[in-house]
């Protein structure tokens, strides 16, 4: 059995706690020199917005507002990306799965192993978002709108902006990699057509082959008969 094959078995064959695949999804966004963009569009966009509501006279009803439009775009690009797995699976043909399977690794995994856990940390970054959401805004739910922690009004202001802005942060980078889900599905779809065309290549080759030699094998046959014919004449000349 190929080598490569043996070692994608031994990966799936068995599946990983959902904690393990939880601390997995949230390492893949954790800040690098590859991310750092979107962490600093992240944060200067939850900065600024965290501070609009956290010094807004309607603090408690703007963020519930705010988490309700989180929470009702957290669902439907969760319900996208259930979509955008399901046409990866479309793409894992027997040639495709056996192109990845021996591809070059990445940090000693297989490159069908690196595609298949990136779309399984999205779907649990997404999940992690939705819970949060739902829990702060059940939490804001029972939150009267005029409440505050302190008498300190600016106290409170500054409180409530930094909590505001940790949940931003998070928010909007889960959401921000949405880019990076689509763009890794563009590269499976063209690999995936550059595949098929290389398999549809080698079928016409393998038919051209077949083509000349059922060619030679008609022409040795028309030789034989030709001969077997002559062959006859002769004996027949001879009586």
């Amino acid at each position: 059995m190929n080598e490569s094959f043996k070692k994608i078995i031994d990966e799936y064959k068995t599946v990983p706690p959902a904690k393990k695949l939880l601390i997995n999804a949230l390492k893949e966004i954790k800040p690098d020199k590859k991310n750092w963009g979107v962490w600093v569009y992240s944060g200067i966009l939850a900065l600024v917005l965290s501070i609009g509501i956290g010094f807004h006279e309607e603090t408690v009803e703007v963020f519930r507002n705010v988490i309700e439009i989180f929470l009702t775009i957290q669902i439907a690009v969760f319900g996208v990306l259930f979509t955008v797995y399901s046409i990866l699976l479309s793409f894992l043909n027997n040639d495709f799965m056996k192109l990845l399977a021996n591809s070059p690794e990445s940090d000693g995994k297989s490159q069908l192993r690196v595609c298949t856990e990136y779309f399984e940390s999205v779907l649990f970054l997404y999940f992690m978002s939705i819970l949060l959401s739902l829990s702060i805004l059940i939490a804001m739910k029972c939150i009267p709108d005029d409440y505050r922690l302190t008498e300190n009004f600016v106290f409170d202001c500054v409180l409530a902006s930094i909590l505001i802005c940790v949940f931003l942060v998070f928010s909007l980078r889960v959401l921000c990699e949405i880019k990076s889900t689509i763009y890794n599905t563009i590269i499976l779809f063209r690999t995936n057509v550059a595949c098929r065309f290389v398999y549809f290549t080698d079928e016409d080759e393998n038919a051209e082959k077949e083509e000349e030699l059922r060619q030679k094998e008609l022409i040795l046959i028309d030789y034989a008969l030709k001969k077997i014919v002559n062959d006859q004449n002769g004996n027949n000349t001879g009586d």
